[in-house]
């Protein structure tokens, strides 16, 4: 062998070896600055890959000259071929986001399938139904492999809500967002379907993923009345109904949106960066690549104590955004939505009762070792919780703080949120509808 020969393929494999021996190193450090620099760092490692490939091939073939015009025709053709996929995704021809998800069989269709709306914003198909793998909302914002492995039912009725059948008629009908949608939960497990157990009577779920105040409120307005309920329950999540407010308020100042269904749904309004062929590639190959080199969540904890000690936890970040002038502002537009709700539904004479639902970090932080380096300790609650307690007194019916019944399951051993997800478990629908039940039951009249 040639001792130039001998050079280039030393180069090739210390080069790659360094690259992702590096990237290996990173994957054991789960702090979010690690965390973020090897998903950085990924995409630049293959390319290296491929292009250290290419440099062997061309080192160990006996003619070097046609085995690098062979080399190069092939990554002229694979750069042409991402090329024009990339410019497919940029004049939204293809998603590729959703192409993958379809070719790979992982179709998550409960974060993009709604329709275009002028007055909501977004809703759900009537009458749609479809079957959709267990999607965690941390794991997937990380390239982390499912720990959950179930499939899960989605069926909605005529009104585009997630309930097995049409009412004409529902005693109690609940306002909010994925929570009461259910999100990572089947059919069966939605809180609507346990509450109904408890009660005994017909109860609607009004829930609509990515909902804030002011789409709840609409909702209510002009939804609720269909089905002539006794009791509305109306859910204020602190996680983000202020940043879906927001949202909807910046959608609705837009004057010139294209509100005509089609195939993608709300998935047509995204950006080039959700649907680039690279970016959505790269997010499986990190998942591909998981056992080299795990994925990892940066915000996380480990249960103290009780039999589910040493169990992780994994977070969401909505704690790590302190309270601001922006956020206070947001605060205040919400309360004034909320006692427009309790006016409203007062001059119908329909009930109202108010839940406060607490992002996890909240439920979680007394009783988990939180991860070292992510700096979660130093996370700070908003003062909402004492305010919503003040804005009850003022307006509700009745109310229900979920923190402290949520935190006692903790205490007990139990896990009320799904360990890699925001959302509830089973358990916790459960623990939710046997608190609502005694209030609802008291505000509806005999049957």
């Amino acid at each position: 062998m040639r001792r130039s020969t001998a050079w280039a393929l030393g180069a090739a494999v210390v080069v790659t070896l360094a690259f992702w021996g590096y990237l290996a190193w990173l994957a054991r450090i789960p702090t979010p600055d690690a965390i973020e620099e090897k998903r950085a760092l990924f995409g630049w490692a293959v390319l290296e890959l491929i292009l250290a490939i290419a440099a062997v091939f061309v080192a160990l073939a006996r003619d070097r000259g046609a085995a690098a015009v062979q080399a190069g025709a092939i990554l002229a053709t694979g750069a042409i071929i991402v090329g024009m996929a990339e410019g497919m995704a940029a004049l939204g021809m293809i998603h590729w986001n959703l192409a993958l998800e379809h070719l790979f069989n992982e179709d998550a269709p409960m974060a993009w399938k709604f329709d275009p709306d002028p007055g909501l914003g977004w809703k759900r198909a009537p009458n749609d139904k479809w079957i959709s793998p267990s999607i965690s909302d941390v794991e997937s914002g990380f390239s982390m492999r499912a720990a959950r492995l179930k499939m899960l039912n989605f069926t909605y009725d005529g009104y585009g809500f997630r309930n097995p059948k049409t009412y004409a008629q529902a005693d109690v009908v609940l306002i909010g967002d994925s929570y009461i949608e259910g999100g990572n939960a089947d059919d069966s497990e939605t809180i609507a379907r346990r509450l109904e157990g408890q009660i005994g009577r017909p109860v609607e779920s009004m829930g609509v993923a990515g909902y804030g105040t002011l789409q709840n409120l609409i909702n209510l307005d002009w939804n609720a009345p269909k089905l002539h309920p006794k009791v509305a329950v109306f859910f204020f999540f602190e996680g983000n109904d202020l940043y879906d407010d927001a949202e909807i308020e910046s959608m609705w100042a837009v004057t010139d949106v294209d509100y005509s269904k089609s195939d993608l749904g709300m998935a047509r309004f995204h950006e080039y960066d959700k649907r680039a062929f690279v970016h959505n590639f790269l997010h499986y190959a990190m998942r591909w690549a998981d056992p080299i080199l795990p994925n990892n969540a940066p915000y996380a904890g480990t249960i103290k104590a009780g039999p589910r000690k040493g169990e992780r936890v994994l977070f969401a970040d909505y704690a790590a955004v302190a309270w601001s002038p922006w956020v206070e502002n947001r605060w205040k537009i919400a309360l004034a939505t909320m006692r427009k709700a309790a006016a409203l539904e007062k001059s119908r004479g329909v009930k109202t009762i108010f839940v406060f639902l607490p992002i996890k970090e909240r439920v979680y932080r007394r009783y988990v070792d939180l991860a070292k380096g992510a700096g979660m300790e130093n996370w700070t609650f908003w003062p909402i919780r004492d305010q919503f307690q003040s804005f009850c007194k003022e307006v509700g019916d009745a109310c229900l703080d979920l923190t402290e019944p949520l935190e006692k399951d903790v205490a007990a051993g139990g896990m009320p949120h799904l360990p890699t997800d925001s959302h509830w478990s089973l358990e916790g629908t459960d623990l939710v509808a046997r608190s609502l039940a005694p209030l609802i039951r008291g505000l509806l009249p005999a049957p």
